[in-house]
């Protein structure tokens, strides 16, 4: 069985899980910002390997504002090992 020296993205992927398990042995939700790549995946600060589309939701508040597109930075909380982007970040320059 591999120990993951041929698959380095792999071993990567799942370091990063095992630093996210252990902070939330509580369950409690873990608070991230990310951006949104441009084919719509979703790059957050403490997890460096991009989620696809269909493995992370988007709330219902963040998608009424404006739709979510590339480059938005975004608020994710991490329920477990789900992914969940809350809102849109934006620089107090731009709201007031």
């Amino acid at each position: 069985m591999s120990k993951g020296d041929n698959s380095p993205g792999a071993s990567r992927f799942a370091a990063v899980i095992r630093q996210i398990a252990d902070r939330a042995v509580d369950h409690e939700p873990i608070i991230d910002f990310g951006t949104i790549q441009s084919n719509g995946s979703l790059l957050t600060d403490n997890f460096p390997v991009p989620v696809p589309t269909d493995e992370y939701q988007i709330c219902r508040g963040a998608g009424s504002t404006r739709n979510v597109r590339a480059g938005d930075r975004v608020l994710v909380v991490w329920v477990d090992v789900d992914p969940v982007v809350i809102d849109i970040i934006q620089t107090a320059d731009e709201v007031l």
